[in-house]
């Protein structure tokens, strides 16, 4: 998925049950637990497993390849929350619907 953030947007923190790609094509943003800046034209490839909280320092422009579920968690490290592929597409299909849009021809479920 594709997606367009605004400098101060934080995801959850969370974790993916399979790997991640990312490609920055503008701004910049990081995992709050790391320190590490990413910039446009940065790629990296993110394990399975791994716990992180995503923080937008620059609005942002980043394609993420995922694979597996998203799990969030909660500041005590619970569970409140499980989206995948299916969810995901989903939600953009009833997203389509309520604004009167047609769903998009070639997406398949």
């Amino acid at each position: 998925m594709r997606n367009r953030f605004e400098a101060g947007f934080q995801l959850p923190t969370h974790k993916h049950t399979g790997g991640v790609h990312a490609y920055t094509f503008s701004g910049r943003w990081r995992y709050k637990e790391y320190g590490i800046d990413y910039h446009a034209g940065t790629f990296i490839h993110e394990p399975p497993g791994s716990i992180h909280t995503l923080t937008i320092e620059e609005d942002s422009d980043i394609l993420f390849i995922l694979e597996g579920a998203f799990i969030e968690y909660d500041a005590e490290g619970n569970i409140t929350g499980v989206t995948d592929g299916e969810s995901t597409l989903n939600a953009y299909y009833a997203m389509c619907d309520d604004a009167g849009i047609a769903r998009p021809q070639g997406i398949l479920s």
